[in-house]
């Protein structure tokens, strides 16, 4: 599985709780802790390390106990629109070109 797959197996059952353009609250999903394919705090680890390769993340603070987490971006990077489509599942041009965008920093991160 490559890790742009891990990102939107875990994306899957993530929701937006909270969005302003800079910030947005992801909740793991109540259907997401049915999958036992979701070793949570494993899971969660590869999460905050795929979001924190990011270009244009600026923090991630994950609330293990809400199931949840708070990250700051930088909305000329990642627009509010495409963290909704990359949450939601989407599959444009934009959230191809993001994810491809991920990897190779992330890939570059591993390789530093």
């Amino acid at each position: 599985m490559t890790n742009i797959e891990k990102l939107r197996s875990i994306t899957r059952h993530l929701a937006i709780a909270h969005h302003i353009p800079g910030r947005i609250r992801l909740k793991l999903q109540a259907k997401g802790l049915e999958h036992p394919e979701l070793d949570l705090v494993h899971r969660a680890r590869d999460f905050q390390r795929m979001v924190e390769s990011m270009p244009g993340i600026l923090a991630i603070r994950p609330n293990l106990l809400a199931l949840s987490c708070v990250v700051e971006y930088d909305p000329r990077v990642i627009t509010t629109t495409l963290w909704e489509e990359l949450i939601g599942g989407g599959d444009s041009p934009a959230i191809h070109q993001l994810c491809a965008q991920i990897e190779a920093h992330y890939q570059a991160c591993q390789q530093a």
